[in-house]
């Protein structure tokens, strides 16, 4: 195991552990290379990290809870890739990059009670107004896709974070993302481009 794979797991168990400690945290999970067991990370790779939270707020508008869990250097918010989500990124000391992307715990039991349901009977679904049927398919086909990168549940208080990737993966395809989101990713790429070169 490389130094930075140790690095990424023992943040994961201080992670699990401040999780675990807080009510208002229901689950964390990995997601992306760190995650994969076909293609993992490599020395570069960020630490994705899924955490459905009561209070979403919280981890978004605050960064005390980061010095639980590690010496944050720099962080700032920004909008998730896909869901419709915030995020909120970390470099930590060492220069180790963490995401955060925070879910509202109440999206992910609608999600988990909604999705099996429409599966069964998809006439639901068009008893839904248009736009918010179109944007639910493609929030959902979105973490379909993400999840299907790669997931591993690191804390699951509810036992709903263990279901998701099966839930997701029956949920439809992947769409590709609209040009906004398209260019956002690519700025990303670019950015962390120029900090490895």
């Amino acid at each position: 195991m490389s130094r930075t794979e140790v690095a990424a797991r023992q943040f994961e168990e201080r992670l699990a552990a401040w999780a675990k400690t807080r009510p208002d945290i229901r689950a964390a999970i990995v997601v992306g290379s760190r995650a994969r067991a076909d293609h993992p990370a490599d020395e570069w790779s960020d630490l994705d990290i899924v955490i459905i939270a009561r209070d979403p707020e919280r981890c978004l508008a605050r960064t005390d809870w980061l010095q639980d869990i590690g010496n944050p250097w720099l962080t700032f918010l920004e909008p998730t890739a896909t869901g419709g989500e915030m995020e909120r990124r970390v470099l930590f000391e060492g220069g180790f990059d963490v995401d955060f992307a925070v879910i509202p715990n109440s999206k992910v039991k609608r999600a988990a009670r909604f999705l099996p349901a429409l599966k069964r009977l998809p006439i639901l679904f068009r008893l839904l107004p248009k736009r918010v049927a179109q944007q639910m398919m493609q929030d959902v086909a979105a973490a379909a896709h993400v999840f299907a990168r790669g997931a591993r549940v690191i804390v699951d208080k509810d036992g709903l974070a263990g279901k998701l990737p099966l839930i997701l993966s029956e949920s439809r395809p992947y769409r590709p993302p609209p040009q906004p989101e398209f260019l956002e990713v690519v700025n990303d790429f670019c950015w962390v481009a120029g900090r490895v070169s």
